[in-house]
C-alpha cells in the first residue's frame, strides 16, 4: 500500500520526489546547501511582487517568515534607502545593486533569528545580474545556513545562473520552487536531529492481550464487542464496561445499574460498522426508550443471519474527540500503526496516517 511505503520512507528519512524535475531540484539542494536549524526563513529581494509571492510560498510549505530583530533591521537599513522595507520580506527596491544585495545577505546570514534565506533576484534595472551573483556567491558558499537564489528574467539572468551553477549555488526559476526545496531541507535537518535523540519509550506488559487473543473460542477476524473492550483494557486504554443482555427487561435492569444515559449496541462479527447496520442507539434514559431500542436492534439483527449476535448495554460517554487507532502486520515492513479521525465517518473522511512500529515519541507526535 502506498501509505505504508510513505510511512517506511518517513521512518528511514527518505525524501520522496513527486517528479523527475523534483528529484533533481531536491538532490541539488541536498548535495550543495547546509541544512537549516529551524523553519524561520528570510526573503530578500529588489521587487515587492516576487517578494510577496516568495513569502506566501514559504508559509504554504510549512515554514515561517523569520521575525527580524531590531538589531537586524537597523543593520539592513544602514545600506538601504530610507523607504526600503526592512521587514520580512525585505524589499531593497529596484535601485539595489551588488553592494546592497551582498551587505543585506551578510546581515541575514549572521542573524540568529534566521535559519535560511531565499534571495529573489529579478534583473536590477541599473546593474547586471551577473555582477550581483559575483558579490553574493562568497557569502552563500561560506554560510552555515542554506541560501537559495531565484534569478528571474530569462536572458538577462543567463550569465548569473551560469556563475551560480559553476559555484554550486542552488538556483531556481520561481520563488515557489525555492520555498518547496527549503521545506525539504528543513525536514531533512529535523530527521537527522530526531535520530540523535530517538528513543522508544512507550513500552508495556501486553501478556494479558496475548492471553485474551489466544484463548479458546477466539477465532481470526473481528472480535465481538465484549472481547474488544477486554483487549482495550488489557492495553491500558480506559473503556466503559459493556454488558450483553438477552431481553428488553434485562437491558432496562442493567441500564438502571449503570446509571443513564446509556447506549445499546449490536455485537456481531458480521456487522463491523454497527451504525451502518442500524445497530447503535445513543442517549437512552427511560425504561421505555431502552426497551424500544432493544426491540428495534433485535429486528435489524435478523438480517445479519448471525446466530452469535448479541445486544449490549454500555454507559454513554459524551464530549471528547473521536479517533481511530489500528494496526496491521504488513508483509514487507512488519507491524504498522494507523491513527486518525474516527467516528461513523471514518471510512469517508480517510483522515488517517501510518507509521512503522515501534514508534518513538517523535514518531507519535508527528
Amino acid at each position: 500500500q502506498d501509505a505504508i511505503y510513505e510511512a517506511a520512507f518517513r521512518r528511514a528519512g527518505i525524501i520522496r520526489a513527486a517528479s523527475t524535475e523534483d528529484l533533481f531540484d531536491l538532490a541539488r539542494a541536498l548535495a550543495n546547501a547546509p541544512l537549516p536549524h529551524g523553519r524561520s526563513i528570510a526573503v530578500l529581494t529588489n521587487a515587492g511582487g516576487p517578494g510577496v509571492a516568495a513569502a506566501d510560498a514559504v508559509e504554504m510549505n510549512g515554514l515561517e517568515l523569520a521575525g527580524l530583530s531590531d538589531a537586524t533591521r537597523t543593520a539592513l537599513s544602514a545600506s538601504l534607502p530610507p523607504v526600503a522595507n526592512t521587514g520580512n520580506p525585505i524589499d531593497m527596491l529596484a535601485t539595489a545593486g551588488p553592494r546592497e544585495y551582498a551587505e543585506c545577505l551578510r546581515v541575514l546570514i549572521a542573524a540568529d533569528e534566521v535559519d535560511g534565506v531565499v534571495v529573489v533576484m529579478p534583473p536590477p534595472p541599473m546593474h547586471k545580474a551577473e555582477d550581483v551573483a559575483r558579490e553574493i556567491i562568497p557569502f552563500i558558499k561560506n554560510a552555515d545556513k542554506p541560501v537559495l537564489v531565484v534569478p528571474m528574467g530569462d536572458d538577462r539572468v543567463r550569465y548569473a545562473v551560469a556563475l551560480f551553477r559553476q559555484a554550486g549555488v542552488c538556483d531556481y526559476r520561481y520563488p515557489e520552487r525555492a520555498a518547496e526545496v527549503m521545506a525539504v531541507l528543513a525536514r531533512r535537518g529535523e530527521t537527522l536531529r530526531a535520530r540523535e535523540q530517538a528513543e522508544v519509550k512507550c513500552r508495556g506488559d501486553f501478556s494479558g492481550v496475548i492471553t485474551l487473543l489466544s484463548a479458546d473460542g477466539v477465532e481470526d477476524g473481528f472480535l465481538d464487542l465484549q472481547s474488544a473492550v477486554e483487549v482495550a483494557v488489557a492495553c491500558g486504554i480506559p473503556a466503559e464496561p459493556i454488558f450483553a443482555v438477552q431481553s428488553p427487561e434485562e437491558a432496562v435492569t442493567v441500564a438502571e445499574g449503570i446509571g443513564g444515559p446509556v447506549v445499546l449496541k449490536l455485537s456481531s462479527t458480521n456487522a463491523v460498522h454497527k451504525a451502518d447496520a442500524g445497530g447503535v442507539v445513543l442517549g437512552l434514559q427511560s425504561a421505555g426508550e431502552i426497551a424500544r431500542a432493544f426491540t428495534t436492534i433485535r429486528e435489524r439483527a435478523k438480517a445479519l443471519e448471525d446466530p452469535n449476535a448479541q445486544i449490549c448495554v454500555q454507559k454513554m460517554v459524551g464530549g471528547g474527540l473521536e479517533i481511530v487507532v489500528g494496526a496491521v502486520r504488513d508483509p514487507q515492513f512488519g507491524p504498522v500503526v494507523m491513527f486518525g479521525s474516527g467516528g461513523t465517518n471514518v471510512e469517508s473522511l480517510e483522515d488517517v496516517t501510518f507509521a512503522i512500529a515501534p514508534l518513538t515519541e517523535a514518531d507519535i507526535d508527528e
